[in-house]
């Protein structure tokens, strides 16, 4: 697959673009010739880029000539084969095309979605009443907008009864110009009040991209998620919820030192947003990631942070419902969709490593869903849960310390002992956590529930973004390998990052 300029393209390939923007906007070209006569008017002074899969167009989009002295593109149209729809093409043009546009000196680029079938929240509504609440609380449903908010575009305007009575057309944007020393050393200054003297990317895990900040007198460590990557929000979406416990955990217990500590916005809160990415703030840890292998005296140490974590739950004074845990299995049911739906025109890559294990993730993804409803029944006292406290979030410095606390819960013990499951460590680990918590009784079957569900979750976090992620190659590689150990560990009763 390959990214060209339109201008490229022969005879027989324009007709392939016509066919594909007649069969994906319909209601706006009907006829392979009007499609043909919009291209043609396209053409002389839009960028229009299409996706090549051997000689064949399968994708394409253009943004037009720009407006506001060249600092506005207007992205139009983005249009992909029926048949290579959920595969990434559409980000990777979108990815090409705002690309263009920053060359081009763009600052904005933007676009307008018409919901005529009552799609969103903000069809069929009264938008003279009210309108910045009603943006505030969008509803995307199928409409194509949400593909786009998973690009980081923001609402910048509606139009409404554009289409008629109740149906508006939606204004996205996105800014185009991204992180860079200068903004980064501009939001820690005016966000954190931190002044700046120094920044060292860090290599870092999938969630987020990281940074040694150094001050005249102080060390911090920046996390900056990017809101095109498809599970940044799931990532993000507690960060509200999550940072004041960890404060709190810091404050109040033993595991001060053991844990990272936030450092809060000149706001008070624990998170700054512009329109591409998250900030986070944090002391700096001066140590070593721990990685894929812990000594003896790692796995005591690591022990020892859960157990103390594990003796604090919903009596903490403050509102834990949205972490609580509630066994739901969403990705289950995008896997198994994924099966049944996409799976034949997912990239061949793909298809090679998930063929040869396709009806045992089939089968455990089903008694994952079936097990899911059975943990709800069971009464157990919920407890603070790290759920990913894996040697690549543990840091070695004078001690043992945890780090990347994206996915907190109030969920049942084991959600965190499963990372300790391998063989080599498990006897260790054990003893040393029910030592310090002496009346604790381990429940196998959620031990196994947690297992099971943390590797089809993986599996799918991997296909997810490999197919809808705008990945550079490496980043590609790096997951098609993590997804392939992932498929070949399946049958392992125990987990292993």
């Amino acid at each position: 697959m390959k990214i060209i300029d339109f201008k490229h393209l022969n005879e027989v390939q324009i007709l392939q673009a016509a066919q594909i923007l007649t069969e994906s906007i319909s209601n706006g070209w009907s006829t392979i010739q009007d499609a043909l006569d919009e291209i043609k008017k396209l053409q002389p002074k839009s960028t229009l880029l299409c996706v090549m899969e051997d000689d064949d167009v399968i994708g394409w989009g253009g943004i037009l000539a720009p407006t506001y002295s060249g600092n506005v593109f207007e992205l139009h149209p983005l249009v992909v084969r029926k048949d290579k729809r959920k595969q990434g093409i559409g980000r990777a043009i979108v990815s090409a095309l705002e690309d263009e546009a920053k060359n081009q000196g763009g600052l904005t680029i933007y676009l307008g979605a018409d919901d005529e079938d009552g799609e969103t929240s903000l069809a069929n509504v009264d938008l003279y009443d009210n309108l910045s609440d009603r943006i505030k609380d969008f509803g995307s449903g199928v409409h194509q907008s949400g593909f786009y908010l998973k690009l980081g575009y923001k609402i910048i305007g509606v139009i409404p009864d554009a289409n008629g009575i109740g149906k508006p057309d939606i204004y996205l944007g996105k800014r185009l110009y991204s992180v860079t020393a200068n903004k980064i050393k501009n939001i820690l200054k005016e966000q954190f009040d931190v002044e700046c003297t120094d920044i060292t990317g860090i290599q870092g895990g999938l969630s987020a991209k990281n940074y040694k900040i150094k001050t005249d007198t102080k060390t911090f460590f920046l996390k900056v998620y990017d809101k095109k990557k498809a599970k940044t929000s799931l990532w993000t979406e507690n960060i509200d919820q999550y940072m004041p416990i960890l404060m709190w955990l810091n404050e109040n217990t033993k595991l001060q030192g053991k844990i990272v500590r936030p450092i809060k916005t000149n706001k008070g809160g624990y998170r700054f947003d512009d329109d591409e990415n998250v900030f986070l703030l944090f002391d700096y840890i001066e140590g070593e990631t721990v990685g894929r292998t812990l000594t003896q005296t790692q796995i005591l140490e690591a022990a020892n942070i859960l157990a103390l974590l594990h003796n604090y739950g919903d009596e903490i004074p403050m509102n834990t419902e949205k972490i609580r845990e509630d066994f739901s299995v969403p990705f289950c049911h995008s896997l198994e969709h994924f099966i049944a739906e996409d799976y034949k025109t997912a990239p061949n890559d793909v298809k090679a490593i998930l063929q040869p294990c396709l009806e045992k993730l089939l089968s455990i993804n089903e008694a994952v869903k079936s097990s899911s409803e059975k943990v709800k029944q069971k009464n157990i006292k919920m407890v603070l849960c790290h759920t990913d406290a894996h040697g690549f979030n543990l840091m070695q410095s004078e001690h043992l310390v945890l780090v990347d606390w994206e996915g907190i819960k109030l969920a049942l013990a084991e959600a965190d002992l499963i990372m300790f499951t391998k063989k080599e460590y498990w006897d260790i680990f054990i003893e040393r956590y029910e030592r310090q918590r002496p009346n604790f009784i381990l429940d196998d079957e959620l031990l196994l529930f947690y297992i099971l569900r943390r590797k089809i979750e993986d599996i799918w976090a991997f296909i997810e973004s490999i197919l809808f992620d705008d990945q550079a190659e490496e980043e590609r590689k790096r997951d098609l390998n993590l997804l392939s150990k992932c498929c070949y560990t399946l049958d392992d009763l125990y987990f292993e990052l």
